[in-house]
């Protein structure tokens, strides 16, 4: 069927064949019918102009077509402001004609390459701005995330702060906890100087280990070892129960802290 109407044919006069209302709204419905999306007579067609207006507008401004420059081509009402704005591209004419020309940059992402599929726009629309929403979610939520492990951290280095001194004690006892068990298991110490004192150090019997001399224990060092280390033990509690009294206030500010941003998984 052809769409020329008769009349322009006598003289190829293009205002003869501008389309008018009634034009567009068989042309909807024949677009609609052909597309397979035609809901029938009494009924909204699916593919109408308020949807194509707006996936036109969602999809330019999407890609980064400028918002003002979007309205523009849709025909919305753009304001003084605008107005001023294109008199920058020269006259009127000249600026529709540098409108059009950066609206063909943006002309594939409008094309269709199958039938028009108004669910398929819509569904495109929702994904988008769900995608936008989820990724808005996550952002927030890292910023969140970001602030309370600050707080947290600043109370951590209290907490280090604090205990350091308690922690260093901890070590030492540690260490020598280690140190007279040692002893004890093989049933020597080293040397000392003071063993050495009006001693023929040619009757000491001693052992080299680790490149230092050790003696044999005595009865009267094994018991005194062995009282050391339960007091050391009981000092190396006392100072770890300090630090857990210490630290009970500002765990409780940390557990706080994770309450007032509630962060989910």
């Amino acid at each position: 069927m052809r769409d020329i109407p008769d009349y322009y044919l006598d003289d190829f006069d293009d205002k003869k064949r501008c389309l008018r209302p009634h034009n567009i709204g068989k042309y909807m419905v024949k677009i609609a019918h052909e597309s397979g999306l035609s809901t029938g007579e009494g009924k909204y067609n699916k593919l109408r102009t308020h949807n194509l207006r707006s996936f036109f507008i969602k999809t330019l401004h999407s890609y980064g077509y400028g918002i003002q420059d979007v309205h523009f081509l849709a025909g919305k009402s753009t304001g003084e402001s605008y107005e001023t704005y294109l008199t920058n591209y020269g006259t009127p004419e000249e600026a529709v004609t540098v409108l059009k020309d950066k609206y063909v940059d943006y002309m594939n992402h409008l094309m269709f390459t199958e039938k028009v599929n108004i669910n398929l726009i819509k569904d495109r629309e929702r994904r988008l701005e769900k995608k936008i929403a989820e990724m808005e979610i996550e952002h927030n939520k890292e910023i969140k995330m970001m602030r309370m492990e600050s707080e947290v951290n600043n109370e951590q280095v209290k907490i280090d702060a604090i205990t350091y001194p308690y922690q260093k004690e901890i070590e030492d006892k540690e260490y020598w906890i280690k140190e007279y068990n040692k002893y004890l298991t093989y049933g020597m110490k080293p040397i000392e100087k003071l063993t050495l004192i009006g001693t023929d150090k040619n009757k000491i019997k001693t052992t080299i280990i680790d490149g230092k001399e050790y003696v044999n224990l005595t009865t009267k060092d094994i018991d005194s070892y062995k009282r050391t280390i339960k007091i050391l033990k009981k000092e190396k509690g006392r100072f770890e129960y300090e630090i857990e009294r210490i630290k009970e206030p500002y765990l409780e500010k940390i557990e706080e802290i994770k309450k007032k941003y509630d962060i989910g998984e």
